[in-house]
């Protein structure tokens, strides 16, 4: 017969001390769906990981999913509230991630493949930023308002796509080359709405909603891609470099100019209207195509040469509808041009046909003759070559 063995009593007294120690290691906890849940219980008084310690900031370092199943409050401006490693995915589960230095930074510098996920909650009074990654990052449905600095930050290669960044002390968004920045709303942050670096790639800033930015709504580097944004009460409307293509992106109010863009840009549906100096300014060779520019305090459109205006509607405009002087072999088809202070300001080797030139203060063809390429109705009285 086999005898079972009884604890002996100094296995008894170390129950205790064990139970005691088990209490004190962190150990995460698992919903039923075997996401980690975070709340300010764990991250206070135990940790929410088993390598993450009492205390701000909560360290999500291991590759995986987290939920919050409460705000986070850290009052400590020198310490971030989360940090995140490469890999997590986050889902902030509509609560807040309130206060710290930045409410939502990354551990391990220049992240690579697969990067990390936050989405559907908010990131309010950081000292510094909301949200800032210096790698790849996914970001849905969050709004960062209120935070010291930028509202979201990411790095190369990051999506950010509906979220409200409002009222913060830097920028709106911010993100490095390649980016893809999509149907959010930027409003009432102190610097630039939304901002992306130079770098490789072809960044996308598509359908987002920006107003009362007083710095500058949009800015983007050479060969990005523009789509229905619309930007009201910035400075500046757009800035673009080179290369740049816009389509159906529309700007008023700006304390400036309103759209500005570099070299060989394809601007197709865009609409430019009372603002405080140009409407649209364009580098050399640039295409703008089926554009609305109307009510500005200074010139409609100033083009440089080798640019080509088509079929553009420019009224009302305190200066020229088309300012052209000074710049060769520029080519204007099919626009109407009417109200402005001077019609279309001419360089000697300016082609032009098929526009309607009218109403204006001042005088509706002004500088050069132009080389009219095409039959021309100036002042109600149709030409042709």
């Amino acid at each position: 017969m086999r005898l079972l063995r009884l604890p002996t009593a100094r296995a008894y007294a170390a129950l205790p001390i064990l139970s005691m120690l088990s209490f004190l290691i962190p150990t995460a906890s698992f919903a039923v769906d075997g996401v980690i849940e975070i709340n300010q219980v764990c991250a206070v008084e135990t940790g929410c990981t088993p390598s993450d310690d009492p205390g701000f900031p909560v360290s999500l370092d291991a590759e995986g999913s987290y939920r919050l199943t409460s705000s986070l409050e850290n009052l400590d401006p020198a310490t971030d509230v989360l940090f995140l490693g490469n890999g997590v995915q986050l889902d902030l589960n509509g609560f807040t991630v309130f206060g710290g230095r930045n409410g939502i930074n990354d551990t391990l510098g220049l992240l690579s493949f697969p990067g990390h996920v936050i989405r559907n909650g908010f990131v309010e009074d950081a000292a510094l930023a909301g949200i800032r990654s210096s790698g790849k990052a996914i970001v849905e449905n969050v709004i960062a308002r209120g935070n010291g600095d930028v509202g979201i930050f990411v790095g190369a290669d990051s999506r950010v796509t509906g979220c409200v960044a409002e009222d913060n002390q830097g920028g709106g968004i911010g993100a490095d080359a390649n980016a893809i920045i999509e149907n959010n709303v930027v409003t009432g942050n102190a610097l630039v709405g939304i901002q992306v670096n130079p770098g490789p790639g072809v960044s996308q800033v598509r359908n987002n909603t920006l107003s009362g930015n007083p710095d500058l709504g949009i800015s983007v580097p050479g060969g990005s891609v523009l789509s229905g944004n619309v930007v009201s009460g910035s400075e500046f409307g757009i800035q673009a470099g080179d290369g740049v293509s816009m389509s159906g992106d529309r700007v008023t109010g700006s304390g400036l100019d309103g759209i500005t863009c570099g070299g060989g840009c394809d601007l197709s549906g865009v609409a430019s209207s009372g603002n405080g100096l140009s409407g649209i300014v364009l580098g050399d060779g640039a295409n703008l195509r089926d554009c609305v520019v109307q009510g500005n305090s200074d010139d409609g459109i100033q083009l440089a040469s080798g640019s080509r205006v088509s079929g553009c509607t420019v009224g009302g405009n305190g200066d020229d509808g088309v300012q052209v002087a000074g710049a060769a072999g520029v080519v204007l088809i099919g626009n109407t041009v009417s109200g402005n202070e001077f019609g279309l300001f001419l360089d000697a080797t300016t082609a032009f046909g098929d526009n309607s030139v009218n109403d204006s203060a001042t005088a509706d063809l002004f500088g050069a003759t132009g080389l009219p390429i095409g039959c021309n109705a100036v002042g109600g009285v149709v030409s042709c070559p």
